[in-house]
């Protein structure tokens, strides 16, 4: 069981994407055919199904009894897919592009966007500290955490400093350092890494759970950035 899922009343056994059929829209407007890999494991279940079962059980069913049920349903209902062809979805060599939506001109549109500027680095926290993904972590890490050939991979936390600021923060390589923000601290590793620019240190998102290292915004700049200072620490 997960943490999560100890705060649960009821947990429904939602079947891994490797388990599940149906279809899949991407940010291209593309419609593709997927298969499950393997069949469903012990309880597990598609969401679909899930879904179905809770709504007859509360007295107002869906009546489906497939995903191909769905699928139909969506081409019905939603203008945008009227035109998507199941049968040769079902075929596993068809994708469709959903049509694009342009001016009468024939100009797609544009929609400007305010961005505000980053907050400038001062004294008392000199440093500007990025979030970001890493390679065998997804996000936040709170679903691929559990794998424990992915943990193996990495196995220690680390942020990744240049190895300049690190000369003048008397850091060494795997050194444990304390990075502290205006909203809380967390004690992590080390890296010397050249690609990082001076004065910035990168830290992959799934490090963070955990600490109140990155300051909670209201508005959200849509940057994972914070302002920080570095102490050394004994290990």
């Amino acid at each position: 069981s997960t943490s999560t899922g100890k705060n649960g009343h009821v947990i429904f056994p939602s079947a891994t994407f490797a388990e599940k059929s149906g279809t899949v829209t991407n940010m291209e407007g593309r419609v593709q055919k997927i298969r499950p890999a393997i069949d469903c494991v012990g309880e597990s279940r598609p969401d679909w199904l899930i879904i179905s079962q809770v709504a007859e059980h509360l007295g107002a069913p869906f009546h489906f009894k497939s995903e191909k049920d769905i699928t139909e349903e969506i081409i019905k209902s939603v203008p945008l897919y009227s035109k998507v062809s199941l049968s040769e979805i079902e075929k596993g060599h068809f994708s469709y592009t959903l049509p694009v939506s342009l001016s009468k001109e024939g100009k797609s549109f544009f929609v400007p966007e305010n961005v505000s500027e980053m907050p400038i680095t001062n004294k008392k926290y000199p440093y500007t500290l990025m979030l970001g993904s890493i390679l065998f972590q997804l996000g936040c890490g709170y679903q691929t955490k559990h794998s424990p050939r992915l943990n193996r991979i990495i196995k220690d936390e680390y942020v990744e400093i240049n190895p300049e600021d690190a000369s003048k923060e008397d850091i060494q390589d795997s050194d444990v350092i304390k990075l502290i923000s205006s909203a809380g601290e967390k004690r992590i590793k080390a890296h010397l890494a050249n690609k990082v620019p001076k004065g910035v240190l990168f830290m992959p998102l799934p490090f963070t759970q955990g600490s109140t290292l990155v300051p909670f915004s209201k508005e959200g700049s849509g940057l994972k950035t914070c302002q920080v200072k570095i102490e050394r620490t004994a290990t």
